[in-house]
């Protein structure tokens, strides 16, 4: 095992290279199918609980009358706004659905029973996974929060909406649906920005520390999905990745709304293992419940539900037994509550369903209406799908997105370590398929890369795009956990610990104190020692690719261009008009206005013609290259200064021109 982890290493560091690559692939590929034999009798996966429930009897009247009330809320939200008048009754609908069918389930959650078990004895357990676990959080803490303020500092694209969206909220505009702006958004990350610039202020800060908060939260969320597959080791190891993955880092600390999939995919993902695994309405009832909400955070949820069907249509191909009445009877209840928390939406989409799926996100413009593709044969559609898959799997280990604003240019997402630890625990989970849920995990990972997939049919380079391919973070790092565990108990197996004793003595220096510990040792330590080394080797390439390499691919060495171009135009604000000549310059006027944090401001000009006859203080931003207009402002107004912003190598990043005419 050690072996192939050793040629895994040496074949991605060779794909790395860009040398021998069809020599690297082949050893990749033998030492992954190395691995799956020598584990072949090893069982890291989770069986059965002993409370599972059977014979359950249908949801009571109260739970029928709780959906019917909630979905007669469906012709209240016409208007596209979030009011008192149709939320209540749809979330009074949605309350008694729940209260239903909570009364009818007598389980206590684990963390209430532990919490009870303390009160009643008069002190505090905490078990041990738990700060294990908190351990795990505040290193992704240290990663998402480290040098937030100026990493990233520059604002761009998509990011200038959030503005916006979040001032509307303010005024009272609770949307559905956010139109503004050209396209559309889904609002969950606009009202908890809104919430979170409610309290500490409104800034550019604010955004990537919602973003980075939400990522943060995700690394608890991927342990109880992993839990629940595999147990308490590999959940452990899959928060452990996750905290220290480059590719989560850096969406986390993006400011984009996208950093919400990741989280809503492990959620929806552990709550629908625990609906297989318990047959419990009322696990089926809150998978319903996080699938609808995910449907208000990022167009690629959308392919969650064929996830989610592929998986259960693999379960039930490995084992008949998986299909039953019963089992059709939790699918209706999760059905009930996803339709009943999806009414909102559903109902801003059916009045224009055109409008909605033609966002990019989710490729349907391109991929199925045919704006995009010219006319082509069915098969060389065919051809040009499978081309873009094979980019979207590739971008774990060989070629990643070359946009340096979301990713390092061209580099793979996956770092040295968990990208082999992945290779590995696909091939487990694809050669063990038939054994409990495995399937569930590659199904998950290759749905969520059709986003991209479909976005990428007109244009290739979008196959790898990480904000789209975010969906599958959460399956890719529980693959890359479970070989860890696997290693673990094949050296305990080998090594086990009753024929092994480490005895440590602690003596004083005077020879007055002493203090002998004897513990057993054996495959475990040797395995945690190991999993130790890795991790480091992670924290290690993580640290230096974002902290030192990321910065450097951003536009203009991570200066933010737009935002200086909005603090200087707030420092002249009261001497008179300012102004930007824009043309023929590329120039994100959208950013500017999220910096002044003013929607309304009007000074984006193509040429210099509004200043011929102005009279008094004006102040031009222009491009360092565009000599023309400084020889035309030099010519227009004798009185003048110019004032050079140059970025952090030195370079003019542009330029201030100050003049008047007229008395001064």
């Amino acid at each position: 095992m050690l072996l192939c982890g050793a040629l895994g290493l040496w074949a991605q560091r060779t794909l790395d290279s860009r040398e021998h690559i069809g020599l690297a692939w082949a050893v990749y590929g033998l030492a992954a199918l190395g691995f799956c034999f020598l584990v072949r009798w090893v069982k890291p996966e989770r069986e059965p609980p002993a409370e599972t429930q059977t014979g359950v009897p249908s949801p009571s009247g109260l739970f029928t009358v709780g959906l019917m009330a909630g979905y007669g809320s469906f012709f209240l939200f016409g208007g596209n706004r979030f009011a008192l008048w149709n939320v209540l009754p749809w979330l009074g609908g949605l309350a008694l659905a729940f209260l239903a069918l909570r009364r009818r389930d007598d389980r206590e959650v684990g963390w209430w029973r532990c919490l009870r078990q303390s009160l009643a004895s008069g002190r505090v357990v905490i078990p041990w996974e738990w700060a294990a676990l908190a351990a795990v959080v505040a290193v992704g803490a240290l990663f998402r929060f480290h040098q937030l303020a100026t990493i990233p500092a520059e604002k761009w694209g998509d990011l200038g909406f959030h503005y916006g969206d979040v001032f509307s909220i303010w005024r009272g505009d609770y949307q559905i649906y956010f139109h503004r702006w050209g396209g559309g958004r889904e609002p969950v990350f606009f009202y908890l920005l809104a919430l979170y610039a409610r309290i500490f202020g409104f800034s550019s800060y604010a955004t990537k520390a919602i973003s980075a908060l939400i990522g943060l939260a995700t690394i608890p969320a991927l342990y109880l999905w992993a839990r629940e597959l595999f147990g308490r080791e590999v959940g452990l190891c899959s928060a452990a990745l996750l905290a220290t993955s480059k590719w989560h880092i850096i969406l986390s600390r993006s400011g984009f709304r996208a950093s919400l999939l990741p989280l809503f995919v492990s959620l929806v993902g552990y709550s629908f293992v625990r609906a297989l695994r318990t047959r419990s309405d009322l696990d089926a009832a809150r998978t319903g419940l996080l699938l609808g909400l995910s449907f208000y955070t990022y167009p690629s949820v959308l392919a969650l539900p064929l996830a989610m069907a592929l998986s259960l249509a693999a379960l039930v191909l490995a084992d008949r037994r998986a299909f039953s009445r019963q089992g059709l009877q939790k699918a209706a209840i999760l059905v009930g509550v996803l339709a009943l928390v999806s009414i909102p939406l559903v109902r801003i989409v059916s009045s224009n369903p055109f409008s909605y799926l033609n966002r990019g996100g989710i490729g349907i413009d391109g991929a199925l209406l045919g704006k995009k593709l010219p006319s082509q044969s069915t098969w060389t559609i065919l051809r040009t799908l499978l081309d873009r898959f094979r980019r979207a799997i590739l971008q774990f280990h060989y070629e990643g997105y070359y946009n340096g604003y979301y990713m390092i240019p061209l580099q793979r997402h996956m770092g040295l370590v968990d990208g082999v630890l992945l290779a590995f625990g696909g091939a487990y989970c694809l050669a063990y398929w038939r054994r409990k849920y495995n399937i569930m995990l590659p199904a998950f990972l290759v749905t969520m890369l059709l986003p991209p997939v479909l976005a990428a049919l007109p244009s290739p380079d979008w196959a790898t795009n990480m904000v789209r391919s975010s969906g599958a973070i959460g399956p890719a790092y529980i693959l890359a956990a479970i070989p860890l565990a696997l290693l673990r108990r094949r050296l305990e197996a080998l090594w086990p610990p009753e024929g092994w004793k480490v005895v440590v003595t602690l003596i004083s220096p005077t020879l007055r104190y002493a203090r002998q510990w004897t513990m057993a040792a054996g495959g475990r330590y040797l395995a945690v020692f190991l999993m130790a080394g890795l991790f480091a080797v992670q924290v290690r390439d993580t640290t230096l690719a974002y902290f030192r390499d990321y910065p450097r691919g951003v536009a203009w060495g991570n200066y933010p261009m737009h935002l200086e171009m909005a603090r200087v135009i707030r420092e002249f604000d009261g001497n008179g008009p300012a102004y930007i000549k824009t043309y023929p310059f590329w120039y994100d006027g959208l950013t500017v206005r999220a910096g002044m944090q003013d929607w309304d401001w009007d000074g984006e000009i193509s040429d210099l013609t509004p200043l011929a006859g102005l009279q008094g203080k004006v102040m031009v931003l222009v491009h360092p290259e565009d000599q023309e207009a400084q020889a035309a402002l030099r010519a227009m107004f004798p009185r003048r200064m110019e004032v050079t912003h140059h970025d952090y190598e030195g370079r003019v990043a542009f330029i201030a021109f100050y003049g008047e005419r007229g008395q001064p």
